[in-house]
């Protein structure tokens, strides 16, 4: 090994040492891995280039480091009110079933001392430009330059033309592409000044501001000339852990002191093709832990396995692997079913009848098969999280919660009296009623299932992972040489020593030299028979002898003459 690759271990072994919650073991396996890797890769590639895939997945995951959760699910079903909950406080803005959050929203804990703040990054104009174009096709028009003033007038013209045509129709997907490339083209006709010197720099926002939220969400300044959310590529929430003495004090931090990092990306389904696009791409990127939002009371199995974010789970996060592997791979989904503040989707999942659960064990059973049996006591008493946002986060952060999240927190207290026992029904602040009203949303299970995974679990499950990925890439390439082995007479099992390989290769090289003997021996015949008619001294031997003597130097007076002599 050279002394730059040993420098390159070094360095890696160090960097592992500082992350929280690895082990010594877990650092030499960690290490040993990327030295497989570089050892092999160049040459496992050009030999199966199929392995690409799971090799680059292996690399991949051991270059991450803080961890990353997703939360990803429809349109509506509550991912952002699931996160303010999970962090006790009112943090992302909410809205009822409609799409809010416009844009990806990371969420990291910002340094200590350091002011908490809203970063907004923007499209390029050609990006931005080929996001129009993309809609356009989704919205079957033709397409334009954005950028281009003269196109983008046209445009608005003509969807102005179509909107006319269409009045007094029902609404339809197409309808809802129509106007989001209006909110397109009056959004960059309002801030074209921001790309005049190339992409747009980063902007930092005071969460102070009430204004600064508004940057991020749907229905954010509509109307007004300070509309950039179509603009907004991604926004980073730097925030300051939880005081002590909350019910989310700093131990029990969603954020882990800064080793963890939080990813709400748009919401899937109900047409909106153009967050997916958005959301998978991000996908594309993180090699994270994801959590599945979903909805008990709107959402059927068919119509949760038709997201594509199931789809990619499928194919992507869990491309390749099967039995044990697969099982641990999925041990990184953790199901939220989000919808337990309806009685009666709270009564049908805790019944306990075969039925009840069924179309929530569907989709586990299509995330992975043994996923209901392996991990049936992650929840209460079940693989998944039945959980009340609202009424968890109007708890934790009454003075910064929506208003109507206190009415629901009272009809909640109301219709689950018999689920509470002995508890003060007139205050809801009562320690022991807020105890028992958040033990129901199961938001703090939640919380503490996900923080002892990532402190027990996630190390492990990602140097299983990335074994898995090494060792398919490495039985590949074991085809591979098995392969060439069996063309040349060998054939598993190998119980042959390297001194006897090398022997039956010079025995191969014996026979196949003895295949070609015959032939090279016709060419040589070939080549002689060639130099033969093609050289006048050699052509002359086949000629007869007087001729032959003429050649040599007499001509045909002295020949005749010396004939009569003898004669």
């Amino acid at each position: 090994m050279s002394p730059k690759q040993k420098d390159k271990y070094a360095e890696l072994q160090t960097s592992l040492e500082t992350l929280p919650y690895i082990s010594p073991a877990q650092v030499e396996q960690w290490v040993s891995l990327q030295r497989t890797i570089d050892q092999t890769r160049d040459y496992l590639i050009r030999a199966v280039p199929q392995a690409q895939h799971s090799i680059d997945e292996a690399q991949k995951i051991l270059g991450q480091r803080t961890y990353t959760l997703v939360f990803f699910g429809g349109t509506g079903v509550g991912k952002s009110t699931l996160i303010n909950a999970l962090l006790g406080r009112n943090l992302l803005p909410t809205g009822a079933v409609t799409a809010v959050t416009g844009t990806i929203v990371y969420i990291e804990q910002a340094a200590e001392g350091e002011a908490e703040s809203l970063i907004l990054t923007y499209w390029s104009r050609d990006e931005f430009a080929e996001r129009v174009r993309r809609l356009c096709q989704l919205a079957e028009l033709d397409g334009f330059d954005i950028t281009n003033s003269g196109e983008r007038e046209q445009a608005l013209e003509d969807i102005k033309a179509i909107n006319t045509a269409s009045e007094g129709n029902a609404k339809t997907e197409r309808d809802e592409y129509l106007d989001i490339l209006i909110d397109c083209i009056h959004s960059y006709e309002n801030n074209k000044e921001l790309f005049k010197a190339g992409t747009p720099p980063p902007q930092s926002l005071t969460l102070d501001d009430e204004e600064s939220l508004k940057h991020l969400r749907e229905d954010g300044f509509k109307g007004s000339d300070k509309r950039q959310i179509r603009l907004v590529k991604s926004a980073t929430f730097k925030i300051q852990p939880p005081a002590p003495g909350t019910t989310a004090n700093g131990k029990d931090s969603l954020l882990m002191n800064g080793f963890l990092r939080i990813v709400d990306v748009p919401g899937l389904g109900a047409g909106m093709k153009l967050h997916e696009a958005i959301t998978l791409e991000e996908m594309k990127k993180e090699d994270a832990m994801i959590v599945l939002v979903t909805d008990a009371g709107r959402q059927r199995v068919d119509e949760m396995k038709s997201l594509s974010a199931v789809n990619w789970i499928k194919e992507n996060r869990l491309f390749g692997l099967s039995g044990g592997d697969l099982d641990e791979a999925a041990s990184k989904i953790f199901l939220a079913v989000n919808g337990g503040n309806v009685r009666q989707a709270f009564d049908r999942l805790n019944s306990g009848l075969p039925e009840a659960e069924l179309e929530v064990k569907e989709v586990t059973r299509y995330i992975a098969p043994n996923y209901w049996e392996r991990y049936k006591d992650r929840g209460h008493n079940r693989p998944y999280f039945l959980v009340m946002a609202p009424p968890a986060l109007y708890l934790q952060d009454p003075d910064h919660a929506p208003d109507e999240f206190a009415s629901e927190t009272e009809r909640i207290l109301k219709a689950f009296r018999d689920q509470f026992g002995p508890i003060n029904n007139g205050d809801m602040f009562d320690p022991d009623t807020k105890e028992a009203l958040l033990k129901l949303s199961e938001i703090p299970l939640l919380r503490e299932s996900l923080i002892e995974f990532i402190k027990s679990e996630r190390v492990r499950s990602q140097l299983r992972e990335a074994s898995t990925r090494i060792r398919n890439s490495l039985q590949s390439l074991r085809f591979y040489y098995e392969k060439q082995l069996a063309s040349r007479g060998m054939h598993p099992p190998f119980a042959s020593s390297w001194e006897q390989l090398q022997e039956k290769r010079y025995e191969n090289v014996l026979v196949r030299q003895q295949k070609e003997l015959p032939r090279a021996f016709h060419n040589a015949l070939l080549e002689l028979s060639a130099r033969t008619n093609g050289d006048a001294r050699f052509r002359n031997l086949l000629r007869p002898a007087q001729q032959r003597q003429a050649w040599c130097g007499f001509d045909s007076t002295q020949w005749k003459r010396r004939s009569d002599t003898a004669t």
